[in-house]
């Protein structure tokens, strides 16, 4: 299945402590690629594949987000970073209950702690879902 077109939501908890990132109400927490986390990384690895990244600052924002945009899955495949409260990802359907794996095409990686401040996930894998699809394998 080509990674194209991938939508990757990812939660505020993955920024560097000291990102100089901005907060737009309409596209969340804007990247400027600061190298304090590996988040823009991720989305100049999407821009290369016409594909989205979005950095969530909490539930709410998801949820909105979904409502304004719709769901990226009914249009793309998407990758989901999904803190281990399940915050980001649960309640994130319209009418706030979670989103059916039918309405869905996301894959779900877990952040590494139950923490929100520097968080850290398997990026990776990540990576390879981005390049190569489900599952991942063989990132480059």
């Amino acid at each position: 299945m080509p990674a194209e077109g991938k939508a990757v939501l990812l939660p505020h908890c993955l920024i560097g402590e000291k990102c100089k990132a901005r907060f737009s109400k309409e596209e969340g927490i804007l990247c400027v690629d600061c190298k304090q986390c590996r988040c823009g990384e991720i989305r100049a690895l999407c821009g290369k594949r016409d594909g989205n990244s979005i950095i969530s600052p909490s539930t709410g924002f998801t949820k909105r987000l979904i409502q304004r945009k719709g769901n990226p899955g009914r249009r793309r495949r998407g990758v989901r970073v999904r803190d281990r409260k399940g915050d980001l990802g649960r309640r994130d359907h319209p009418q706030g209950g979670p989103i059916k794996a039918e309405e869905s095409h996301s894959q779900v990686i877990l952040t590494d702690r139950y923490d929100c401040l520097q968080n850290d996930i398997d990026w990776e894998l990540l990576r390879g879902i981005i390049v190569n699809g489900a599952g991942g394998e063989g990132a480059s």
